[in-house]
């Protein structure tokens, strides 16, 4: 029996700037390891998963993504786009590998965001 495939994205990184202090360099780096690394290694597991008829796909992602937060637009964005990259992946139309099975998304919060 071949090994199952599963994936989890757990990349992140976290600065804090206020917009007109960023540089590009930064912006570029945050989307590159918080949601292109999602995209990339998506990208790569999923014929595997087709080939073998099953496999998941566990995105990390944080509640900033959803409200936003001071000195801290690139890594909403990020997130955000982890979120709509989650929940287009786990449609029917756009997975053959899941369309058996329903799909759920959750965002828990980090320790950082969470409050007491």
């Amino acid at each position: 029996m071949k090994d199952k495939v599963a994936l989890v994205n757990n990349a992140g990184i976290l600065t804090q700037s206020l917009i007109h202090e960023m540089t590009v360099e930064t912006w570029d780096r945050m989307i590159d390891v918080d949601l292109r690394s999602v995209f990339l290694l998506t990208r790569h597991v999923v014929p595997h998963m087709i080939e073998q008829k099953s496999g998941r796909i566990i995105n990390i992602a944080s509640q900033i993504g959803q409200k936003g937060g001071v000195k801290l637009s690139y890594y909403a964005a990020a997130k955000a786009g982890v979120i709509g990259f989650t929940k287009s992946r786990a449609t029917k139309r756009d997975s053959k590998v899941f369309s058996r099975r329903r799909q759920y998304w959750l965002i828990q919060p980090l320790v950082a965001d969470a409050k007491p």
